[in-house]
């Protein structure tokens, strides 16, 4: 890795005024819950991340420091999971600014490389009680020397690989200005923009509901930010992000 210029990464940025960046630390989300006081505004970002956590306890740990690991006091009246929505909206809109092309978002929080294998590059985390809600943000920024430390079943892309190489202290600036201007969108501007980039709508998806397996073509997302699955016999079923987990997906054939 080249010296980064962190100095250069200076607040305000967007909705943020105060900045904490670490060398290493276990995990963002937690520095970040001990330092907000609770107060929004502040981000932390760590150099290196070894205990990183994501959805459903998967891990996002990034020890070799080739990714962005951050965490944002964040305040919202948006529910968790359109406000997973709104960030993952403005990870993806920062990362296409910065010339990333062809990404879209798997619902409910994962920023990924469109086409074969969905290659995961950015997910979002909420944690605490809202409105004051500490978000974590992991973008796979380059692809580290000794492999990818994120759950190694799912793939993978980099901003590197999809040829952005600004480094992790610009990238942060952006993701910053992006995601605080989707932290004032409209609950109608997150819909719409769901159905513009949603890459499950139109794909048959089976989700792990508690010890039930539910499976429908996804059509649309409603005002709770639930999924809208159509059945092969044409009922509708809801998935709630926060009970349902994505065993599989695939193309509608026509």
């Amino acid at each position: 890795m080249t010296e980064e210029a962190w100095h250069a990464l200076r607040m305000p940025i967007g909705r943020f005024d105060r900045l904490a960046l670490i060398d290493e630390t276990p995990s963002t989300q937690g520095e970040a819950r001990m330092r907000a006081q609770g107060r929004p505004g502040l981000i932390v970002i760590g150099k290196r991340q070894t205990a990183g956590r994501g959805r459903q306890g998967r891990t996002w740990d990034d020890g070799q420091g080739a990714s962005l690991s951050m965490s944002m006091c964040v305040e919202s009246a948006l529910p968790v999971a359109g406000l997973s929505l709104a960030v993952g909206f403005g990870v993806l809109e920062a990362c296409e600014s910065l010339g990333a092309r062809d990404l879209g978002l798997k619902w409910p929080n994962d920023v990924v490389q469109r086409g074969t294998g969905m290659r995961k590059l950015a997910g979002v985390l909420i944690e605490g009680a809202l409105p004051l809600a500490i978000v974590g943000v992991g973008l796979n920024v380059c692809r580290p020397p000794e492999g990818w430390s994120i759950a190694g079943d799912r793939p993978a892309a980099s901003l590197e690989e999809l040829g952005v190489t600004i480094g992790r202290p610009a990238t942060a600036a952006a993701v910053l200005q992006a995601v605080s201007r989707w932290l004032e969108a409209s609950e109608e501007a997150i819909a719409r923009k769901w159905r513009e980039v949603g890459v499950l709508r139109g794909e048959y998806c089976e989700f792990r509901v508690g010890s039930k397996l539910v499976g429908g073509t996804v059509v649309d997302i409603d005002s709770q930010w639930r999924l809208v699955l159509e059945t092969r016999e044409g009922n509708r079923l809801r998935v709630d992000s926060s009970h349902a987990h994505l065993e599989e997906h695939r193309a509608v054939q026509g």
